[in-house]
């Protein structure tokens, strides 16, 4: 069977910063060339990985045009076959200067239908060291959860609000056991057990608009703060 595939136009000065495109996997993104492109020198990038490799957002490469009908510039395009999911920027240039930009989104599989998801949240701050949540979440797997909603898993402020972090990019000290330090890699490995053993998927909360009083930032960038001067109302 064909894949299916999706078309996006290019277009000079169309920035789509707002703009979502969504996929789903094994679909096949082609990008063509809108009206005002086609007698132009354009570069298209993406930091969709290429031939397999893994994803870093800062690293581009060039997708290669394809022209069918050499005579005729309007059957030129581009295109990639999507396999892994999340969320990807494209870009496109004009005699090397930015001329157009979006993101388009390879939507995951999940292994059980939307409307058959059984979540339970649990209050992550409350979870204790990171080597006693197996035994712990084991409890929702045998009650017949199939999804754990964990809450924000990063460094809390000392208001201990489950949503108020202190360190977005440190996770909470009380997952620390023996004098050793929990590490992002230790709770992948709990998430994987829960989803290859017990068949239980797993999600948590990203917090964008909420941090706490001693974030080491909030002085440094007092301007991200409301204030009278950038709140007036």
């Amino acid at each position: 069977m064909s894949p299916e595939v999706r078309e996006l136009t290019l277009s000079k000065g169309k920035f789509e910063e707002s703009v979502l495109y969504k996929l789903k996997k094994r679909w096949v993104l082609r990008f063509k060339l809108g009206p005002d492109c086609l007698a132009e020198d354009v570069t298209l990038y993406t930091n969709y990985p290429h031939d397999g490799g893994e994803y870093d957002r800062s690293t581009y490469h060039p997708l290669a045009w394809h022209c069918p009908t050499q005579q005729d510039r309007t059957s030129r395009y581009a295109e990639l076959s999507v396999h892994l999911p999340g969320s990807f920027h494209f870009y496109f240039t004009i005699s090397n200067t930015q001329a157009g930009a979006g993101y388009f989104l390879v939507d995951p599989e999940l292994i059980f239908p939307l409307d058959s998801i059984v979540c339970q949240t649990v209050l992550s701050k409350l979870l204790g060291p990171l080597n006693t949540w197996k035994d712990k979440l084991e409890v929702a797997y045998r009650s017949g959860y199939n999804m754990v909603h964990f809450t924000p898993i990063q460094a809390l402020g000392a208001s201990n609000s489950a949503y108020s972090l202190a360190d977005q990019h440190g996770l909470n000290a009380t997952f620390s056991c023996d004098g050793s330090e929990a590490t992002l890699g230790q709770v992948e490995e709990v998430v994987d057990t829960m989803r290859k053993e017990w068949g239980v998927l797993s999600i948590c909360d990203i917090v964008l608009n909420h941090t706490a009083n001693e974030t080491p930032w909030l002085p440094e960038h007092p301007d991200a703060t409301y204030n009278l001067a950038n709140c007036p109302h």
